[in-house]
């Protein structure tokens, strides 16, 4: 027997009759069924399907009013951020957060890896502005790394450039 509210849709064009396996018309798996279809606007209607753009979106980050996340948040959130970002080596980056304004010190291996923490910090919800004071640390290396590809000053005369004796 099967629950009245399956009762429907017709699963029947799936090959399985009233009442089998429904599981086809979700999206996600088990552990976070999401239904798809079954509504105008493809079972989503806050979605705004309609082609609308006055019914879509663009509300992120705009919370009640007065509201305001707390430095202890976004603190914590940030710290997430930077923990879980596999591209960065945040070990030594420590974060501050004062009236919203998010401070990172420390230092990375590499300067892109500065411009991503604070690329994070921006993107974290509640943040005002960045101070980004992290430095970027010189390990061995990476001068002679950089230097790869660059001629000396004299190299123009050691490549052929002149005439050569016979």
């Amino acid at each position: 027997m099967s629950h009245p509210r399956l009762e429907q849709y017709d699963t029947s064009s799936m090959g399985r009759g009233r009442g089998g396996d429904i599981s086809s018309m979700y999206q996600g798996g088990a552990d976070d069924p999401r239904r798809t279809g079954g509504h105008r606007n493809g079972g989503e209607p806050w979605r705004g399907g309609s082609g609308d753009p006055t019914l879509r979106g663009g509300h992120r980050g705009r919370g009640p009013k007065g509201y305001t996340r707390s430095d202890e948040r976004i603190m914590e959130a940030l710290c997430e951020r930077l923990a879980d970002d596999d591209d960065i080596d945040a070990s030594d980056i420590s974060v501050e957060v004062r009236d919203g304004v998010a401070t990172l010190t420390g230092t990375v291996p590499h300067r892109w890896m500065k411009h991503r923490a604070e690329d994070l910090a921006e993107a974290c919800g509640g943040v005002k502005d960045v101070e980004n004071l992290v430095r970027v640390s010189g390990r061995a290396g990476d001068d002679q790394r950089h230097a790869i590809g660059t001629l000396p000053a004299d190299a123009s005369q050691s490549t052929g450039g002149g005439q050569r004796d016979s």
